[in-house]
């Protein structure tokens, strides 16, 4: 006899979050693992906002699996996410992504009315959509420096640091070695790439 739509849906939900538990491991060992990097550059107050983010996923991923309403958990997470990053690209796709999120909390107070546990469920989506988000553009973030397609410049934290940025970069007569600098407000950072790797990289602060 085939199992009921809803035990597979159950068994779906339970798959997905423990998967999306372990993607949220796995961000933060990436992130922390980025912040010894001087190439990366992570202060100390990027890997405060992401251990917060990281607490504030894992009692998310804890109250939705709790609550066993996978689906709501799972529309508030997109709602939230999808409105925090719409305001970070306000000046560009931020209203599309922000119209988004609105369409999809209205799916979810359609949801809330009925059925057990629906308040800890939207809470746990409330939290990981306030995580998440957070998590991934620090762990996904490039180095300053990618020798291999030979581009170089900010990441978020310089971005925010600093109101304007310069760069400039030469390659040597065989094609083998690029020397750059890049310098803004707050920073200046040389580098040299051998082929294709990262040979030097200096970073200092203003």
């Amino acid at each position: 006899m085939p199992e009921p739509a809803s035990i597979r849906g159950h068994r779906a939900g339970q798959t997905g979050f423990t998967l999306l538990g372990a993607g949220v491991i796995l961000a933060l060992a990436v992130t922390l693992g980025h912040a010894r990097q001087e190439v990366f550059y992570i202060p100390a107050y990027g890997v405060v906002i992401a251990a917060g983010a990281f607490v504030l996923a894992a009692i998310g991923l804890a109250l939705s699996w709790r609550s066993r309403r996978y689906g709501v958990a799972t529309l508030t997470m997109l709602a939230v996410a999808l409105g925090m990053l719409g305001v970070l690209a306000i000046f560009s796709i931020g209203v599309l992504l922000l119209a988004g999120s609105l369409v999809l909390f209205f799916v979810v107070a359609a949801k809330l009315p009925a059925g057990p546990n629906r308040i800890q469920a939207a809470a746990g989506g409330v939290l990981l959509g306030l995580g998440l988000p957070a998590l991934a553009l620090m762990s996904l973030s490039p180095p300053l420096v990618n020798c291999q397609s030979g581009s170089s410049g900010e990441n978020i934290f310089l971005g925010f640091e600093s109101d304007s940025a310069a760069a400039s970069a030469s390659l040597s007569a065989d094609g083998r070695t690029e020397t750059g600098r890049a310098q803004g407000d707050t920073y200046e950072y040389a580098y040299r790439c051998r082929d294709g790797k990262l040979a030097r990289f200096d970073l200092r602060r203003r």
